[in-house]
């Protein structure tokens, strides 16, 4: 599902999370979106690629990411981000592919 460019802001948008069961790739980069949205991304289990790159994303990675099994891609970059990326991570039985930009 494709949503970056769109200017969307806040926690999260509902209706892009009422899909629990289904295997997608969410793509909100270049939005607006806040840290709060994350939490709620945990809830979607079959999650197979999460582009959130270039929103207003800071704050510790959710260590609940984990939840998401079928997560082969992550991209992070362009937020605000710190802290350890979390070892739930770690458990996926797919390699990860992991985005981001460090700084120091």
């Amino acid at each position: 599902m494709g949503l970056s460019h769109n200017n969307l802001g806040g926690p999260k948008p509902p209706q892009i999370l009422g899909f629990p069961s289904m295997s997608i790739s969410l793509d909100l980069s270049s939005n607006n979106l806040t840290s709060d949205f994350l939490v709620a991304v945990e809830q979607i289990k079959h999650l197979s690629e999460f582009h959130v790159s270039q929103n207003r994303l800071f704050g510790l990675l959710p260590n609940k990411l984990g939840n998401c099994v079928s997560l082969e891609k992550l991209f992070l970059d362009g937020n605000l981000f710190e802290g350890p990326i979390p070892l739930s991570l770690s458990s996926l039985k797919y390699s990860i592919f992991l985005s981001m930009i460090l700084r120091e």
